[in-house]
Parts: structure tokens; C-alpha cells; sequence
């Protein structure tokens, strides 16, 4: 089954809300992305990138450092806009390291995912 079919399969079976959005993780080759989205609507509610946070041009932001600094600032930005439950879509990524490591510190300061 190839990559595409796959997400189009887990995308069908979870579904967000404005109550309850859609909250996923993107990984690209340097950064790392967080969007919430609300799939009855079909718009994208906050968002927020590694490439937006200080730091020198060096070192690589798609770590499990860089997953707890984008965690810390998409949950302010959840809670700017009263938003504290949400799904959690892993997407194709298997559970572990970075995509682990987001939803955990996502859960402790306060989106219930």
C-alpha cells in the first residue's frame, strides 16, 4: 500500500472539530510543523514551525528538543485561542521519538489529547 493510500485511510477515521481539532505533526527534511485543524470547516486553526523559533543557523530543529520547544509554543497558542482537547493524528509516522516525545509534552501542559 503505498504512502499516499495510507494517510487517505487514517485521515478518513479521524475527524476534527472546532470544539475538538485535528491536531498533526509534520516532519520535512530541517523543520518540524504543528497545525490544528478543524475538518468540518476544512481550515486550519493554529500553526506553528521550528523555523519561527531562535537559534542559530547551525544545528538541526528536527530533534526531540526542538519537538518540546514546538510543543511548549503550539499549546500557547491553542490556549490563546481556548482550545484545550484535541486529536491527535500521528499521520504515517510510527510512535515513537519525535511524534512520541510532541504529544507527551503537549499532554502535560494541559491539551487533552
Amino acid at each position: 500500500m503505498s504512502k499516499r493510500n495510507k494517510k487517505m485511510i487514517k485521515k478518513g477515521k479521524i475527524f476534527g472539530t472546532l470544539e475538538k481539532p485535528r491536531i498533526i505533526i509534520v516532519k520535512s527534511n530541517c523543520f518540524l510543523t504543528a497545525e490544528a485543524i478543524d475538518d468540518e470547516k476544512q481550515k486550519t486553526l493554529a500553526q506553528f514551525c521550528t523555523r519561527k523559533l531562535n537559534s542559530t543557523g547551525s544545528e538541526n530543529r528536527k530533534s526531540n528538543e526542538f519537538a518540546i520547544k514546538l510543543a511548549e509554543e503550539f499549546s500557547k497558542i491553542l490556549n490563546e485561542k481556548k482550545i484545550n482537547s484535541a486529536v491527535f493524528d500521528r499521520r504515517t509516522y510510527k510512535y515513537h521519538g519525535i511524534v512520541k516525545t510532541f504529544r507527551e509534552k503537549i499532554q502535560e501542559l494541559g491539551i487533552k489529547c
